[in-house]
């Protein structure tokens, strides 16, 4: 009797592990055509594809266009058609700059607050298009209660969505009109 339920539980264990491992190879490959669509435009520091939501960021070299996009479908856009970037963190903004608010001062930022789990970081960029005028990348994502704050993998997808909240940023600023 204890046999038969030894095996069963390993059975169960291999078939998790095995599930696991297809879920793995199948987000891969869906990130690899991601990659495969944009690398010919932009080159690897240019470009962020995530493993979450498979969506993608990249900023021309110069810093005047930018492309979004997901596994189905991406676009381009000049930096002057950023209407506003956001940080989302759990569905809450986090940090915002808006093209009107551009001004070579420092990006306005919300409160933080005390954070004991995090699930998901997003950066959500609104553009001028009417067709599709919201993307959001995806830079974290930890199902079942979340991380803390400390979490390695958490900390370093905090510093890629920062770093790439920051390119925006002074792309933005960089293009913003003088008067």
């Amino acid at each position: 009797m204890m046999f038969m339920i030894g095996g069963t539980l390993l059975a169960i264990i291999i078939g998790l592990i095995i599930g696991s491992a297809r879920r793995d190879r199948l987000q891969a490959a869906m990130v690899r055509i991601v990659q495969d669509r944009l690398s010919g435009h932009y080159t690897p520091g240019q470009l962020f594809v995530s493993p979450y939501g498979q969506s993608a960021l990249g900023l021309s070299p110069d810093g005047g266009s930018v492309v979004v996009g997901t596994v189905q479908d991406d676009a381009a856009y000049a930096v002057a058609a950023i209407l506003e970037i956001e940080g989302i963190r759990d569905g809450m903004v986090i940090r915002r700059v808006r093209r009107d608010d551009i001004d070579g001062s420092a990006a306005p930022s919300g409160g933080k607050g005390d954070v004991v789990r995090i699930n998901t970081l997003d950066l959500r960029i609104t553009v001028d298009d009417p067709e599709r005028p919201v993307w959001t990348v995806r830079f974290f994502d930890w199902p079942a209660g979340g991380v803390s704050p400390g979490n390695v993998a958490f900390q370093a997808a905090a510093r890629d969505a920062e770093r790439w909240f920051a390119l925006l940023e002074q792309a933005m600023a960089a293009r913003a009109p003088t008067t």
